[in-house]
């Protein structure tokens, strides 16, 4: 039977709003993993990590942290996790004063458009993806993890020609106040049983703040901002509140700087589209100029 007493913890790595998450060792094999440990001493927090657990379980691709093992007791549910050692993208963010050049954008930036464009391809939006939730590895690969607000949509893309949707919202529930922790983690507000928002502020898509609509598009709002950010050390739409915050989520204005190349800011206004019909599918930004090596500006090298 497997148990906690298999694991020796050997540090924190991070927390979430109903989980911790250590580097722990496994005692069997001597291999060393990143375990989430997920309270369940509810029974919503209990569907929520069933629901979580046996997602990522179904996943397998090289650009998302991979499932190992899971686990439960009365109290709590261990989802045993690969271990990337260089951290979240944030903290590698951070080390590099928040300035990284468009070679290295593209890098990120495509190894997360591909774990996006698989997600699509199972019909599943993530709806957190920023920089806290991007990892990196001793050979700086990156992963797309934690799926605790991830959702099965209801349609493919090849059966509608409007975007996949996970559990439309009615327009007016929408005007609910939110219940928001802190600015640089996910929200999660309910109304009436009906959840409104999942994610995190500077990173939620228009349509999520409109009408409550989820899909994979509203991924691929979100992997803009954080594109975004590895250029400019701030997410586009951030501000002092949230209500501004969400407010120029809404107009969807960008300032560019200037020293972004033109290829660039081509790729991040087609993702910045404000209807998600008219955005860009990570498959349509993989293969924009500026994640194609023969088609990069000049300035992208300097």
């Amino acid at each position: 039977t497997k148990n906690l007493s298999h694991y020796e913890i050997l540090g924190p790595l991070g927390r979430g709003s109903n989980s911790f998450v250590y580097k722990a060792k496994c005692v069997l094999t001597g291999g060393t993993v990143a375990l989430k440990v997920i309270d369940i001493t509810s029974d919503e927090r209990k569907a929520r990590a069933k629901k979580e657990v046996g997602l990522h379980k179904s996943l397998c691709h090289e650009s998302i942290v991979a499932y190992i093992d899971d686990f439960k007791d009365d109290s709590y549910w261990y989802l045993v996790l690969e271990y990337c050692e260089k951290g979240e993208l944030y903290s590698h963010l951070k080390r590099r004063n928040f300035a990284l050049n468009e070679d290295e954008i593209r890098h990120i930036g495509s190894q997360l458009l591909r774990a996006l464009e698989y997600l699509e391809s199972r019909n599943i939006a993530h709806l957190d993806v920023k920089l806290g939730n991007i990892f990196i590895n001793k050979c700086m690969e990156v992963k797309l993890g934690d799926f605790g607000f991830a959702e099965i949509c209801a349609k493919s893309a090849k059966e509608s020609n409007t975007a996949q949707e996970c559990a439309p919202l009615k327009k007016n529930d929408s005007k609910h106040g939110l219940g928001v922790r802190a600015k640089s983690q996910s929200v999660h507000h309910k109304s009436n049983n009906i959840s409104l928002i999942a994610g995190t502020p500077s990173y939620i898509a228009p349509e999520a703040l409109e009408i409550g609509s989820k899909s994979p598009k509203s991924d691929i709002w979100s992997a803009s901002c954080v594109l975004f950010a590895l250029a400019t050390g701030k997410t586009p739409f951030e501000a002092k509140d949230m209500s501004t915050t969400f407010a120029n989520i809404m107009a969807g204005v960008v300032q560019y700087p200037s020293h972004l190349s033109a290829n660039f800011v081509s790729a991040l206004r087609s993702a910045f589209e404000r209807s998600p019909h008219k955005r860009a599918s990570a498959r349509q930004l993989l293969d924009a100029p500026f994640f194609d090596s023969k088609c990069m500006d000049e300035s992208t090298l300097s």
